[in-house]
């Protein structure tokens, strides 16, 4: 079976992690959760104002964190259940181009093109680390 997905570039996938699902990015802006045993797509949540580079699924809650090429929405976090944003998080100041949860699911971990690595806990809504030292 084939669908169309996004109607631009793919940008990152990821499995939830207690179902038989997995959410795609893109440049179109959008967030899709796909149902990969019903062949269809869940939901489709929207709020980034521009390209969605990545996302990553809460490794125990359906929460995704998403990062974005959009520096009004840099980070976003999402309930696919109501195809509905939670929160945004400004701490980066250029697009974000990779993010992950840590296994525990307190903290996630978001790499960007201002050339910093930072590290953010969920449960305080802080920022507890920045890395820099990438040039290029």
């Amino acid at each position: 079976h084939t669908m169309l997905a996004h109607v631009d570039p793919i940008r990152d996938i990821s499995f939830c992690p207690f179902d038989s699902k997995f959410a795609s990015c893109g440049d179109d802006g959008l967030i899709k959760v796909w149902d990969f045993e019903q062949y269809k797509c869940d939901c489709i949540m929207q709020g980034h104002g521009t390209d969605v580079k990545c996302l990553d699924w809460h490794p125990y809650k359906g929460v995704i964190v998403s990062g974005s090429k959009d520096c009004q929405q840099p980070i976003m976090l999402w309930d696919p259940r109501t195809s509905s944003a939670l929160c945004t998080v400004h701490i980066h100041k250029n697009a974000v181009m990779s993010i992950k949860w840590n296994a525990s699911g307190n903290l996630f971990a978001s790499a960007s093109k201002d050339k910093t690595i930072k590290v953010f806990d969920i449960r305080s809504m802080k920022e507890l680390q920045t890395f820099r030292g990438h040039k290029k």
